[in-house]
């Protein structure tokens, strides 16, 4: 780049000498000759105003004294020759002697009373004459002076002229070397070597690598501002603009997760740092980008990466119900089992009626549990869920209560939402009270056209009223066991805040009620 400024600035330095040389040169020759013109035209008036060329001029030899009178003229004055002519065009005065007494008749015009100049070349090489008469007293031409310039002599101040020109553009292209020097070295300094097609054609494939990134990319500065966003990022935190580097923004300018903004304020690296969005659950992370040369020690931004985890989150909860519902089902297959040979051994030593009372206390408790999901059938992802839920809570020694009224189906409320609300407000009910005596958790569930209303209850204590500000904020629990833990109710609240709805804990009851949606309103 820096190459290229120095041979366009050589190039204009060499053909704006040469244009300006052209027009000295041009302008030079033209005032050579008006220089010339004036000179010899003063020069010419006031030797033929002089009364004493009158009174040599009418002397019986105008030549004898004119001749030497000529020679003190152009010896004293600043003209190259001077000629005197009579009426006659006899010539009695020249700067070359041989030609005293010859006969011109070319100055017709002066003879005629006309003064004049004009440009010719003569045996002294280019030169200005001007033709002035000689008056006599009473008005008539009695001779004629032509009095001439050399131009050379005029025209010797433009090699001075040249010189000058030649000097100024050889200084203004050493200067122009030295600053494109200095260019060179800080280009080269902050573009590592690069040139501009290295840089444009990096800058086309970054972008377009950025567009295709499936995972949020920030870029940062060293005051936490965003200096570039990707597509992908700009919809996953919900960026009110895209910013650039010529126009860095905040976070907090951009409306992005307070959560975020605190995460990237931090000093230092982040590694799947989680935080949960109005819709979102994203992993962050972070890596700080040092300085090159001498400033690898000084922190200059950081390259900050979102991936989307709501989908996976969703599938991971889907995945432990089904793995819940797996385990209880392979348990009761066990337990049936067990209880089947019982009875059969009972019938065998003839206890028929302990046999059958047996066989009924299990087809009641069945039955039950049937009759409580006949009222939500029409949502068999809900009735599998609390089916899961019922078996999960009954190997850990807790005995779920579902009441629910209302119909629910696919009108209602979505069902993978039904599943996060629900699914984690009974999983961390059960997680509360499992190790405790006569441990129960009550499900109620109650819908009409307006608004669907969920209370998962325990028989525990409930959570410390210090505790319920902060109870759903990621990563908070209350729970001492170790593995992934504080994302469920967070999961929970982003959910109902989407949904447009409230939760509510009192004691040990938590209350989400959500409206219903226009759809099932209209239906």
């Amino acid at each position: 780049m820096a190459t290229r400024l120095f041979l366009w600035q050589g190039v204009a330095i060499v053909v704006v000498t040469v244009v300006v040389f052209l027009l000295t040169l041009n302008g030079s020759a033209t005032d050579a000759e008006r220089a010339a013109a004036g000179r010899s035209m003063a020069a010419a008036k006031a030797i033929a105003h002089n009364p004493y060329i009158d009174s040599a001029l009418s002397g019986t030899d105008p030549g004898a004294v004119l001749g030497p009178y000529g020679k003190e003229l152009v010896h004293d004055s600043d003209i190259s020759f001077l000629s005197m002519f009579g009426a006659d065009g006899e010539l009695y005065s020249h700067s070359v002697p041989d030609g005293i007494g010859t006969s011109f008749s070319e100055y017709g015009p002066a003879l005629r009373g006309e003064s004049y100049s004009q440009a010719y070349t003569g045996p002294l090489g280019p030169a200005v004459r001007s033709v002035v008469p000689v008056r006599d007293p009473d008005g008539a031409v009695a001779g004629v002076v032509v009095a001439g310039v050399d131009l050379d002599d005029v025209q010797s101040s433009l090699g001075s002229r040249i010189l000058v020109l030649s000097l100024s553009a050889l200084a203004f292209l050493l200067i122009a070397g030295f600053g494109t020097w200095i260019l060179s070295r800080y280009l080269r300094r902050v573009t590592h070597g690069r040139g501009a097609e290295e840089l444009s054609r990096m800058s086309q494939f970054y972008e377009s690598a950025l567009h295709a990134l499936d995972e949020g990319l920030l870029l940062l500065d060293s005051r936490h501002r965003v200096v570039l966003a990707n597509d992908r990022a700009a919809r996953l935190l919900g960026l009110r603009h895209a910013p650039s580097i010529d126009n860095p923004s905040s976070l907090a300018e951009l409306d992005a997760p307070a959560a975020l903004v605190e995460l990237v304020s931090r000093e230092g690296r982040l590694d799947d740092a989680a935080i949960v969005t109005d819709d979102r659950v994203l992993l962050i992370n972070s890596e700080p980008v040092a300085g090159r040369g001498h400033d690898r020690t000084r922190i200059v931004g950081a390259v900050v990466t979102v991936r989307d985890r709501t989908r996976l989150q969703e599938l991971t909860g889907q995945l432990e119900n089904n793995a819940v519902l797996t385990d209880a089902l392979r348990a009761q297959a066990h337990e049936f089992a067990n209880r089947l040979h019982t009875i059969i051994a009972l019938m065998e030593l003839g206890r028929t009626d302990d046999a059958i009372e047996l066989a009924g206390s299990e087809v009641g408790i069945a039955q039950a549990l049937a009759d409580t999901m006949v009222d939500i059938a029409d949502e068999p992802v809900i009735s599998a869920l609390l089916l899961a839920k019922s078996a999960q809570a009954k190997e850990r020694g807790v005995t779920l209560q579902i009441a629910a009224t209302g119909a629910l189906d696919e009108h209602t409320i979505a069902p993978r939402d039904l599943i996060t609300i629900v699914g984690n407000l009974i999983d961390n009910a059960i997680d509360a009270v499992a190790h405790q005596p006569h441990a129960e958790v009550t499900v109620g569930i109650r819908g009409n056209e307006r608004e669907l209303v969920i209370a998962v209850s325990d028989s525990g204590p409930g959570p410390e009223p210090r505790e319920v500000a902060q109870l759903f904020e990621l990563g908070v629990t209350t729970k001492a066991e170790g593995g992934t833990r504080g994302i469920g109710l967070a999961l929970v609240r982003q959910t109902v805040r989407r949904l447009g709805g409230t939760i509510e804990v009192h004691d040990a009851v938590f209350t989400v009620t959500l409206p219903v949606r226009e759809e099932a309103i209209a239906r």
